[in-house]
């Protein structure tokens, strides 16, 4: 039963890793150009381009300019190139940290509900055959608290490690440009 509950636990995670989209426009602001730049500060990325550029570009560091993407490769970023929005289709980057945290966080839940569950009918059965003249409620209360706390502690690190591992996708869509 237990190995059950960590296997649905962990096939749970894998399956939850988490995603955002955003969408930038031919008429983004300044001010949303200077949002998104703060996202994508200290991730490398992958740049997904229109034909008859290259598929994708692999790059350490992504900016975005007035009019263009500015695309660092190499340390200290020697191979510098920028590209036209035109030619840009998608930005994908990826948040190990923050992946860790969004696992933790299902793994606290998913853990406490599951242990709770794996420990009600334990509980139910032994209740009554240690001491049937006290509080029934007490001891069928304190066997689930102690499957939920487990399972929230175990949750809880299944999930950060594989959230930490599958990491959190962050992904930037260009829309409103010409197409080439």
């Amino acid at each position: 039963m237990r190995r059950a509950v960590l296997t649905s636990l962990a096939s749970l995670s894998a399956l939850c890793a988490c995603t955002s989209t955003s969408t930038i426009s031919r008429h983004a602001s300044a001010e949303e150009r200077a949002l998104l730049n703060q996202r994508l500060e200290g991730h490398a990325a992958l740049v997904a381009l229109e034909a008859p550029m290259p598929p994708a570009i692999v790059c350490e560091r992504v900016e975005l300019g007035e009019t263009t993407l500015k695309v660092l490769r190499g340390e200290p970023y020697r191979d510098t190139k920028a590209v036209p929005y035109d030619a840009v289709r998608t930005i994908k980057v990826r948040d190990y940290g923050q992946g860790g945290l969004e696992g933790a966080l299902l793994g606290l839940a998913v853990g406490g509900v599951a242990g709770a569950v794996a420990m009600v009918p334990r509980a139910l059965a032994t209740a009554c055959a240690v001491n049937c003249a006290a509080d029934e409620s007490l001891g069928k209360g304190t066997g689930v608290l102690l499957g939920a706390g487990a399972g929230v502690l175990v949750g809880g690190v299944i999930g950060y490690l594989t959230g930490k591992w599958l990491g959190h996708d962050d992904v930037i869509v260009f829309t409103g440009f010409a197409a080439k």
